[in-house]
């Protein structure tokens, strides 16, 4: 209260000959009339409860008013005997006159049918929310939905001696496949892992976690023997939306916008009749038809983002499935 008391004397001791105070004339007024003269009645004074239960910096000033020898309209509003203060400056009370109120509110205006127009479709306007509510940059997980649940790093007291879930270990598995050398480790897949375990590359838990006969599996396949005799094309890529020709339902809430899309592909490789794109999958539990319907929408991105960026036809999306042990062609 006192800072605010604090505020409002700065705000009158403002003026240097003049001070203008407008009180609207209402219940609201003779609310706090009453209820300043029944404390002050009973009280002599302007008590600290009273400036305590003031709902308003008004409340105050009706208080100190009702002091005033001049305040007789507000003295009226409560019939009772107030004491008067003979220190407070001098204030004049002036009301409009009844006259010119009704002349006032008699009054017709015309209104300006072009500026009624012109105010009723700007309160009309309603803002188009769709850029400020869409992401500027997105992935292409972040589109097509892949991962619509938050993953938290599990508690330790919930792991059993630090083993990894199936999750991480489908992590460590595509950390070795980002930055092993593949000729390397065609030839051994343990000591490529134990050198990217030497570089900081791998952690402790990720180098023990990798199972090495289902990556081994992937070399021996004949979509690496296809991999080795192509030339591999860089696997990040952004690009604008709109330079991009994807299905409408994939691409259309971002149609008209300036949002980027970006992405890192596992792999993506070329050869005489186009690009192939793989991407790598870890699931345990999807069969070849489940990994179709969830991944194309993804490849599919892939796809359109490649030719846009590369001008170059891509012929072939697979999705290498290292628990299946084989690759599994996506209709693009």
């Amino acid at each position: 209260i006192s800072e605010e008391m604090r505020l409002l004397y700065v705000a009158l001791t403002r003026a240097k000959e003049r001070l203008f105070i407008t009180l609207k004339n209402g219940e609201r007024l003779e609310h706090s009339v009453k209820k300043a003269a029944m404390s002050i009645r009973a009280n002599g004074r302007i008590t600290p409860s009273l400036a305590a239960k003031a709902e308003s910096m008004s409340d105050w000033i009706v208080a100190a008013l009702l002091l005033h020898k001049e305040s007789t309209f507000l003295r009226e509003m409560y019939p009772e005997n107030l004491p008067v203060s003979d220190i407070l400056p001098n204030v004049v009370f002036t009301f409009p006159e009844e006259s010119e109120t009704e002349q006032i509110s008699r009054k017709k205006f015309t209104a300006d049918k072009e500026k009624l127009k012109e105010l009723s479709e700007r309160l009309a306007f309603e803002y188009d929310k769709k850029l400020s509510e869409t992401a500027s940059k997105l992935t292409v997980t972040e589109i097509v939905g892949e991962h619509n649940e938050i993953t938290l790093k599990r508690p330790k007291f919930t792991t059993h001696e630090g083993k990894l879930s199936g999750a991480e270990k489908g992590t460590a598995t595509h950390l070795f496949m980002q930055y092993c050398d593949m000729l390397s480790a065609e030839k051994n897949v343990s000591d490529e892992r134990d050198r990217l375990y030497s570089l900081g590359l791998l952690g402790n838990k990720e180098s023990t976690a990798i199972e090495i006969p289902l990556i081994e599996r992937f070399f021996k396949s004949e979509l690496f023997k296809r991999m080795k005799s192509a030339t591999r094309l860089e696997r990040k890529f952004l690009l604008k939306i709109s330079d991009i020709k994807a299905p409408k339902e994939l691409l259309d809430i971002y149609s008209g916008t300036d949002g980027m899309l970006q992405g890192v592909i596992d792999c993506l490789f070329e050869e005489d009749d186009g690009i192939v794109v793989v991407d790598y999958k870890t699931d345990s539990s999807k069969d070849e038809n489940a990994l179709r319907e969830e991944y194309a929408p993804q490849l599919i991105l892939y796809k359109a983002a490649l030719e846009a960026i590369y001008d170059k036809k891509v012929k072939e999306a697979v999705v290498y499935s290292f628990r299946l042990g084989k690759e599994v062609k996506i209709s693009i």
